[in-house]
């Protein structure tokens, strides 16, 4: 089977999985909606499921990093972080997605980054350094976020051995995350790069402008328009 036309019939097939699982969510949401103890009692569970995969925290570490979430709720095209404001949380995100960006000095729109369910997002350096943030973080879709505060963060660090193993681990992976795309935009086509987006966020194209899609893959949106016209071609 031709390469396109496979990673194609994998997007689309992503793509109804979602609508599916959307479709699930919300009946469960729906469901449970007069029981906000019920909600944030899953959104907890599923934020434990992720560091349990890691690390296993204790019962007494894990009320302790408990107790410091905070739920964020942020509608579509929100912007949640703005440039030049100190990032104070760390996020993870538990439904929606998000867009790490920068505007240049001639008005130029830079996604640096796009993050979506079971990711964490953040202006990592910000939030680290505690200084005003180079970038914004907005809201690609209705999103909900547990978030942590910078100084209830390092408050668990200090009391709880496991929790800074999580952090150095999920700091490690991040960083791996950063070389590997460094890596993606010095070493392969801008189609290859496309391909491998398409792979990892199926759903974004549904999500935010190809203008958007295009700058984070390097390239001007009309060089991303011919790459998608010359898929379509071999595919049809």
């Amino acid at each position: 089977m031709d390469k396109f036309k496979f990673i194609e019939i994998l997007f689309r097939s992503n793509i109804q999985a979602l609508k599916l699982h959307l479709k699930q969510s919300t009946a469960n949401l729906h469901l449970h909606s007069k029981s906000t103890s019920f909600l944030h009692f899953t959104m907890k569970t599923l934020i434990r499921q992720f560091f349990d995969s890691q690390a296993v925290l204790t019962k007494d570490e894990w009320y302790l990093f408990e107790s410091k979430l905070t739920e964020r709720r942020f509608r579509k095209g929100s912007i949640i972080l703005m440039e030049g404001d100190v990032e104070n949380y760390l996020s993870f995100i538990i439904s929606g997605s998000t867009r790490l960006f920068s505007i240049t000095p001639n008005g130029e729109d830079i996604s640096i980054e796009f993050a979506g369910a079971n990711c964490f997002s953040s202006s990592y350096s910000s939030f680290i350094t505690q200084t005003p943030s180079k970038s914004n973080v907005e809201a690609l879709d209705d999103t909900l976020l547990m978030s942590i505060n910078y100084n209830d963060l390092n408050e668990c660090y200090k009391c709880c051995a496991t929790g800074e193993r999580l952090g150095r681990l999920n700091a490690e992976s991040y960083l791996c995350f950063k070389e590997e795309r460094q890596i993606s935009l010095l070493s392969k086509t801008a189609t290859e790069r496309y391909i491998e987006l398409l792979e990892q966020n199926p759903q974004l194209l549904q999500l935010t402008k190809l203008q958007h899609i295009a700058s984070y893959l390097g390239i001007k949106p009309e060089s991303l328009s011919r790459i998608r016209k010359s898929m379509n071609a071999q595919i049809n």
